[in-house]
């Protein structure tokens, strides 16, 4: 009996392998980044809840006694000065650390550093209520980690599946392919953005 000899297998190419894992690359830094941001955003309403629960108990009057509360977590305050003719609108703003995007504004009775009233900043405009902090930050919920999983996942599972060869044999795989690697059009400006938003 005679053994036909084996053709030897073929290799895949270089270029077929980076461009089999750089979708699946793409992807992982998108979920990178999302899990980034989806983190923060808990970090924040913990920190939102720790400071809120820290003024209702001590209730201070005065810059000095607000100065020792937040302790280490005051980074920087800036004096705002009111219109000449409503000087009750003179305050100060107070940088909060961590970095979580959130800053306390104070408001000062007239030429005194008495309390007069005191918000909650988030992003410089949405006030977060000192009763209930979660109400005013935004809050992902499970289905934020399930999304982000899901739309970074199950494409990249789809383009390392269909890629599995050395070439697209059909229509079908690469219509695939390109719906697979599509998504990546949106999602990676959005990724940039919230990496942007974790590192600022």
């Amino acid at each position: 009996m005679r053994l036909e000899p084996e053709e030897p297998r073929r290799q895949p190419h270089a270029g077929h392998l980076l461009i089999r894992w750089l979708v699946p690359g793409l992807y992982a830094f998108c979920a990178v980044c999302f899990s980034l941001e989806l983190g923060e955003s808990y970090r924040r309403i913990w920190f939102a809840e720790e400071i809120a629960s820290a003024l209702r108990e001590a209730s201070p009057t005065n810059l000095k006694a607000l100065k020792g509360l937040l302790g280490d977590h005051m980074v920087n305050l800036t004096p705002i000065a009111g219109p000449s003719d409503r000087p009750e609108q003179n305050g100060v703003s107070i940088e909060l650390s961590p970095r979580l995007w959130l800053h306390l504004w104070v408001q000062l009775a007239p030429e005194t550093d008495r309390i007069a009233d005191m918000d909650l900043i988030y992003a410089n405009s949405e006030d977060v209520p000192l009763d209930e902090p979660r109400k005013g930050l935004p809050h992902p919920g499970w289905y934020g980690w399930v999304l982000s999983l899901a739309v970074t996942v199950l494409p990249s599972w789809l383009w390392v599946w269909v890629t599995r060869k050395h070439r697209l044999e059909n229509s079908l795989q690469a219509a695939a392919a390109f719906v697979a690697a599509s998504p990546l059009v949106v999602l990676l400006p959005m990724a940039g953005i919230a990496l942007l938003r974790v590192s600022f």
